[in-house]
């Protein structure tokens, strides 16, 4: 249970959020930095600094993780349950949930993926690109998704 929830709680998801933010960010930097090594050929320096933006990219959206996690309990008991919760009034909102928390699963292994291809040949780059707009792009329906869920019960 998070203590002193009424004012950790908010200040919980403000973390969240911002740390999705930031990831996304940082994770579209790794795009960048992806593509341009793929287009220019460039040295293992390259490769080094595409490797260690995706890896802080990565940390980042943990740490977002994290502090999801951290808030959950709160979720659960105040905006899920009881007789005034999304799992009563609004169930297709709590379906809509349940499915960001997969595809947060998905991400997870696509992160570790892109950051494992990251380093080395120019062939495996290709895979870190597609891995890494997966990520983004997962992280962006994600972030749709709680707003949208936010709209109708907010925190």
């Amino acid at each position: 249970m998070v203590i002193f929830e009424d004012i950790a709680a908010p200040l919980l998801l403000l973390m969240h959020v911002s740390t999705i933010i930031l990831g996304a960010v940082v994770w579209l930097l790794g795009i960048i930095t992806t593509v341009l090594t793929i287009r220019t050929g460039k040295s293992e320096d390259m490769r080094k600094m595409t490797s260690m933006i995706l890896v802080l990219g990565g940390i980042v959206l943990g740490v977002s993780v994290f502090f999801a996690g951290l808030i959950y309990p709160y979720f659960q008991i105040n905006i899920r349950g009881g007789p005034l919760g999304l799992d009563a009034t609004f169930p297709y909102a709590s379906f809509l949930f349940d499915l960001k928390q997969w595809i947060v699963a998905v991400a997870a292994f696509a992160v570790v993926g892109a950051v494992a291809f990251s380093s080395g040949q120019k062939s495996r780059l290709y895979v870190t690109l597609a891995l890494s707009l997966l990520v983004l792009t997962l992280t962006l329906i994600v972030a749709y998704i709680s707003i949208y869920i936010t709209a109708i019960k907010a925190v």
